[in-house]
């Protein structure tokens, strides 16, 4: 199981670059991620979907602490580059959540993808990514 062991900024978060790879293209767009245990799903910016060339799958209403809004969905393949060597997930289902063009990450991690690894981290920021 390819693993990832990094430092992270506390006032961010544990940061890890994701490439977005459409499902009929070569190379993926990368972009930073959030590593975010309180997301059910992976999400991705408009900015990202847009860059990345990713178009609409359809829409699902997104619940928040907040409210409830109704989201685009994309599919594609996600691209982590564990130590040089890259490892797809293919063909999962992202939202969409809004998301400042100029913030630190573009992807927000979810336990969909999470739960098919290990993930750990400690406050004096230190994390530990397997999948």
């Amino acid at each position: 199981m390819p693993c990832l062991a990094a430092s992270f900024d506390p006032a961010i978060g544990p940061l890890l670059r994701v490439g977005l790879l459409p499902l009929d293209e070569a190379e993926p767009v990368y972009f930073h991620a959030l590593i975010d245990t309180g997301a059910s799903r992976t999400c991705i910016s408009m900015r990202a979907a847009e860059k990345a060339g990713l178009l609409p799958s359809g829409m699902v209403p997104m619940i928040s602490a907040t409210e409830v809004k109704a989201v685009n969905t994309y599919l594609t393949h996600l691209v982590f580059p564990f130590h040089g060597q890259p490892l797809v997930q293919r063909g999962v289902f992202l939202m969409e959540f809004f998301q400042d063009e100029n913030a630190p990450f573009q992807i927000l991690l979810g336990r969909d993808i999470l739960g098919r690894g290990q993930f750990s981290m400690s406050l004096d920021g230190h994390f530990v990514f397997s999948l």
